[in-house]
């Protein structure tokens, strides 16, 4: 039996409906962002991610500024990817999913499976683990998938 001091404690759909809306008072504008023009990847070994990101028809190109570190990089559009050697302070992001548009699904994907990258089960779309685990999800057309 609930107790009349656990019951008051219970929230309730106003309550929670309440905080919800102090929550919506106390965010920026959703609207201020108006897309996303940037991912860093950091990378186990670099040269294999690249390999990788190229059979998917990813061009990256060899990059330094000023004393940093040698890294890859591509622009797609408005958007740039850039490859970085991991460190133990700044790990490969394994598990990430990276969703990539592409003209020819299945063309990729037998490209891809040819190298020797094992494809995952994911109805209607091509999805492959990168070298650091992170997992490429290829989507667009034309694919012989429902």
């Amino acid at each position: 039996m609930i107790s009349t001091a656990e019951r008051n404690l219970a929230p309730t759909a106003a309550s929670i409906a309440n905080v919800a809306r102090s929550d919506d008072q106390n965010r920026p504008d959703s609207g201020s962002v108006t897309s996303l023009d940037l991912l860093v990847l950091r990378c186990s070994d670099i040269d294999a991610t690249r390999a990788f990101y190229e059979l998917i028809g990813i061009t990256l190109d060899r990059e330094q500024h000023d004393a940093g570190p040698e890294h890859y990089a591509a622009k797609l559009d408005e958007f740039t990817i850039e490859l970085y050697p991991a460190s133990p302070a700044r790990p490969p992001e394994a598990g990430l999913r990276i969703g990539l548009r592409v003209n020819d699904v299945d063309r990729v994907g037998a490209t891809l499976r040819a190298a020797g990258h094992q494809e995952r089960d994911a109805p209607g779309s091509r999805s492959f683990l990168d070298p650091d685990r992170r997992i490429a999800v290829i989507t667009g057309g034309p694919s012989t998938d429902g």
